[in-house]
């Protein structure tokens, strides 16, 4: 499965689609500034406030594991390398040697090698970052729908998100971010 995720990854070429809660309350998509007033996730099973940045791959790998179940390579292989399937009900624990970075153009998520696991393109509101760095940040990678494919119409990520969690389709961790 690794092997499988980084030839994934390695054939990408653009960034990952990034979900910053809290986000902007002005209508604007989610996933591109969080310099407006906050909102808060509307993932139902989430029951307390959390800063949390949810990337997922503009070209997610679908594959089959040998039970048959139906997987996305990149949260199978963010699994092997530490962070946890996050699945409706289930606290998430701090994590070993993965870490959010802020860089000149967005947030990059690393893994415990030290090689970018994710990155998007996004700004940060000077509210968001003070937070993130004074509690830690719920930092997840996941596809984005049940098929793993971006969906058309009206979006909510919070939903997506919900959606993602219970298909089993998102792996996370408390991470912390460093500038």
């Amino acid at each position: 499965m690794l092997a499988v995720a980084e030839t994934a990854r390695r054939a990408r070429n653009a960034p990952d689609l990034i979900h910053l809660w809290p986000t902007p309350d002005d209508g604007s998509p989610p996933s591109t500034d969080s310099t407006a007033a906050p909102r808060q996730c509307t993932d139902p099973e989430l029951d307390h406030p959390a800063t949390i940045a949810w990337f997922s791959s503009n070209d997610p790998m679908i594959v089959q594991d040998a039970c048959g179940a139906v997987r996305e390579a990149g949260v199978e292989a963010a699994i092997l390398l530490g962070l946890a399937r996050w699945s409706p009900g289930m606290p998430l624990a701090s994590t070993t040697g993965w870490h959010l970075r802020a860089r000149h153009e967005g947030l990059a998520l690393y893994d415990p090698s030290g090689q970018v696991f994710a990155y998007a393109i996004v700004r940060l509101s000077a509210a968001w970052t003070a937070t993130a760095l004074s509690t830690g940040v719920v930092a997840a990678y996941g596809a984005l729908t049940e098929e793993g494919l971006p969906a058309q119409g009206p979006f909510d990520a919070g939903r997506r998100l919900h959606q993602a969690r219970r298909s089993g389709r998102v792996a996370a961790g408390l991470v912390r971010l460093l500038q």
